[in-house]
Formats: structure tokens, C-alpha cells, sequence
């Protein structure tokens, strides 16, 4: 690094910290420096080093991606994980993800190469320490757990989806983003499921890796000028309903505790109103997923 290099570094690292540093020399790439720099700042930037310099802030680069593969491995041994050992990611998402990750840390504390820590105000994620053949059913357990667990002590709601089981942990980052994906799928189209795997997400995972200019093309092919259905609460129920019986009216009929003529009625409305018969499979398929196509743009509108 040459000197001018070295002062604009340098005057960068004063206008974000408030110090009053100038450059003197340089010699074998180490700066010799000249002026002030507060006390509270060097203290926090030590502290992160410290963090950074730990196996929690070693897992954190690795799960956003800040070392190589050569690296990870170089790295690994040292804050104890193995190369050879199987690992899985388990997103916890709450509104105080910090109170469940130090919960949860006591509940499996020593328990092998397991590492919760806080991601964000609303989510923790889970690095677990897989053994054993029948790993799918371990981590559904261990999500079960954790929601049961929450809920009993912390009095409340959490959703905990998981990603597919990696070997060593330079590709933990595979099995987080899978994890990261399905709480975003099951936040949007899945909200009352507390527990979803990322080989869950059905129809869901197709649209919400769709792009919103296609799924508007798509509204506008299905709905017209209004671009959505306007669907009242008891015409979504039914709807929700015949899906979930397999589109049999007599057992939805009994769902919603009418007759199947009154049914049957209801249906030929719907039909009249989005030109959609759904005792026709196609039209049935359609009305699906564009009813969650239409809850996918609504979701996107509200967080871009």
C-alpha cells in the first residue's frame, strides 16, 4: 500500500470514527500514525475483533459467505468442528429471537457441535449436530421441541423452519440459505404451520422464486383489468375448504355444515364472479395459485 493509498484509508477511518489520524510513514506495509482517536470507539472495534475471533463469529462469516472453502477448512479445526461430521441449519423466528437463543443455548448446551445464536431482532439460527441414518426425523424433532419449548416457557409463538443436512461445516451455508428460504415461503403462504423443512415448500417455492413482473402478467391474464379476486372471508373459506378435502363436495359440505345443494350453489356463484368452475380440475389448479400468487405480490409490496 502506497502512502496516498494509506491516506485515504485513513480518511475514511476518521470521518467514520471521529478520530484525527495522518499518515507519517509507511514501511513494509505497517502505517505509522499520528493524532487522536476516542477511547469509546477503539473499545467497540476491539470488542468486535474479540467476536469476530470466536467460534460464534467464525459461524457468522461462513453462514454469510466472507470465507472461501479453503478457508472454512483452515479455520474449522480450531473453533472445534469437523470435516467429516454432518450439520443442519434451523431458522427461529419470534419476536424476541434473543430470549429463545439463550433458552435454547441451556437446553443444549454440551450437546456435541450444536451453536444457537441471534441473528436479527426477530430470528436465531440453530447449527445442530447431526448422527445417526434417520436425520429428516431428528431435525422435525428438534423443531417440534423448540417450538414446544418456546411456547411453555417464553409463552410464545415461534415458527422454526430447517434446511437439508450438510457434511463439515464449509457447507452450513447451503443448508441456512434452504432455511432461510422456507420461513420466508412458509411466512407468506404457510402461516399456520410452526414447523416447515425446506423440501415442504410445494407450490410455494415456485412462486416465491418467480419474478413480480411475471406473477402481475400472470393476475392480469387471470383477473383482468382488477388485476386480483375480490373474495369475501366465507367465499375463501370454502375455497380453503374443497382444497383441502381434495375438491370433494360432499366432504366439504360437511366442513362447512351445509348442504351439498347449498354448496353447490355457492360454487356456481364463485363461478359467475372470477369465470372460474372449480369442480373443474384446471380451474381449481388456476384459482390456486392465483390466489397465492395474489398473496405473493401482496407480501412483496409490503416489504419492498
Amino acid at each position: 500500500m502506497n502512502k496516498r493509498d494509506a491516506a485515504e484509508k485513513i480518511k475514511d477511518l476518521n470521518e467514520l470514527t471521529g478520530a484525527g489520524l495522518k499518515v507519517e510513514s509507511i514501511k513494509n506495509d505497517e502505517i505509522t500514525l499520528h493524532g487522536t482517536f476516542p477511547a469509546d470507539v477503539l473499545a467497540r472495534i476491539i470488542d468486535e475483533i474479540k467476536a469476530a475471533d470466536s467460534r460464534e463469529g467464525f459461524l457468522r462469516a461462513v453462514l454469510e459467505g466472507r470465507f472461501s472453502e479453503a478457508e472454512i477448512q483452515e479455520r474449522a479445526e480450531r473453533y472445534g468442528f469437523s470435516a467429516e461430521k454432518r450439520y443442519a441449519a434451523l431458522m427461529i423466528e419470534q419476536s424476541k429471537a434473543g430470549a429463545s437463543a439463550t433458552l435454547l443455548s441451556e437446553i443444549f448446551a454440551g450437546d456435541g457441535d450444536n451453536l444457537i445464536m441471534p441473528i436479527n431482532d426477530h430470528s436465531a439460527i440453530f447449527i445442530k449436530e447431526l448422527s445417526g441414518k434417520k436425520e429428516k426425523d431428528m431435525l422435525n424433532k428438534t423443531a417440534e421441541s423448540i417450538v414446544s419449548t418456546v411456547n411453555t416457557e417464553l409463552m410464545e409463538k415461534v415458527r422454526v423452519s430447517y434446511g437439508r443436512s450438510v457434511t463439515g461445516v464449509a457447507q452450513i451455508q447451503e443448508s441456512y440459505l434452504q432455511a432461510k428460504l422456507a420461513m420466508e415461503v412458509a411466512g407468506i403462504f404457510y402461516t399456520e404451520r410452526y414447523v416447515i423443512s425446506c423440501d415442504e415448500l410445494g407450490i410455494g417455492r415456485l412462486i416465491a422464486e418467480l419474478p413480480v413482473s411475471l406473477c402481475e402478467l400472470f393476475m392480469d391474464e387471470i383477473c383482468g383489468e382488477k388485476k386480483k379476486f375480490s373474495l369475501s372471508d366465507d367465499e375463501l373459506k370454502m375455497i380453503n375448504s374443497y382444497f383441502d378435502r381434495n375438491l370433494s363436495l360432499a366432504e366439504t359440505a360437511r366442513d362447512l355444515y351445509i348442504h351439498r345443494n347449498t354448496l353447490t350453489y355457492r360454487i356456481e356463484k364463485l363461478q359467475k364472479k372470477t369465470g372460474l368452475d372449480i369442480r373443474n380440475f384446471d380451474d381449481a389448479v388456476t384459482l390456486k395459485i392465483a390466489l397465492m400468487v395474489d398473496r405473493y405480490l401482496e407480501y412483496k409490496t409490503a416489504n419492498s
